[in-house]
């Protein structure tokens, strides 16, 4: 289940973590919002004026600019499909796997909570914006190569850690003996303070 809430939360997140990144720098028209968000920001602190809050629809709207649905059922395929690579006497059952995700973690029984998600933490001007962006040939361009940049630095990350195993098994086993030690130290019954 926490693999499943790790995924979903990857694939949602990871659209939002490129624009921050700055990675889309070559759009005319981001580059412009990107003026405009300092500009808001500077009108903002100096008239205290409230912004406006996003509304559902909003959240639904950019929902669809950055195929969350398509991403999210495609997720959905693969846990169905690890299950089954997992244990593939579970082939024979498919369909029943599947009822079972589109009813209980199916797009249309999250959309709202995913939307929900969104306008909680951008206005609707911060929404219309992403939505230039996403519906932008570079906006557009970064969720096509989303998934092969998600998999590949998950691999780039597991490389890392495996090459790095043997020194954090080292530092580990390092600390812990330390700890240890200090354990024993404190427990004697010599130990005068």
């Amino acid at each position: 289940m926490k693999s499943k809430s790790l995924l979903i939360a990857l694939a949602l997140s990871l659209p939002l973590s490129i624009y921050a990144s700055g990675e889309h720098k070559d759009c005319e028209d981001c580059n412009n919002s990107t003026t405009k968000i300092v500009s808001t920001q500077t009108e903002t602190n100096t008239t205290q004026s409230t912004p406006k809050m996003a509304s559902i629809e909003d959240g639904y709207k950019l929902l669809e600019s950055m195929r969350v649905k398509n991403n999210y059922e495609a997720i959905i395929e693969r846990i169905t499909n690890m299950q089954i690579k997992q244990n593939p006497t579970l082939q024979e059952v498919r369909p029943t796997i599947q009822a079972f995700f589109k009813k209980s973690m199916g797009w249309d029984s999250v959309k709202e909570d995913i939307a929900n998600l969104y306008i909680k933490h951008y206005t609707a001007k911060e929404i219309d914006e992403l939505n230039a962006f996403y519906n932008s040939p570079t906006g557009q361009k970064s969720l096509d190569i989303m998934p092969q940049l998600a998999s590949t630095g998950a691999i780039i990350q597991q490389n890392k850690l495996m090459a790095n195993m043997k020194d954090l098994k080292a530092m580990v086993a390092q600390e812990l003996k330390k700890l240890n030690s200090k354990r024993l130290h404190m427990s004697s019954p010599f130990n005068i303070k």
